[in-house]
């Protein structure tokens, strides 16, 4: 199952698209990517190179 924790390390549950959309805005104002991670679903990406780095699980996505 794939967490729904946030930037602030609350869980959205099941939020809807506006409650995603709002997420992905606030994680863009403290200077994330705003994509969601695949490993543990926290907007907490950052551009490592070419690759983004998760802050929450430092589990990382986009590397070759």
């Amino acid at each position: 199952r794939r967490s729904t924790a946030s930037a602030n390390g609350r869980h959205a549950g099941a939020a809807g698209p506006g409650a995603v959309g709002e997420q992905v805005r606030r994680a863009r104002m403290q200077g994330y990517e705003g994509d969601a991670c695949d490993s543990c679903g926290s907007f907490t990406l950052v551009r490592n190179g070419s690759c983004l780095k998760c802050m929450t699980c430092g589990g990382t996505s986009g590397c070759s």
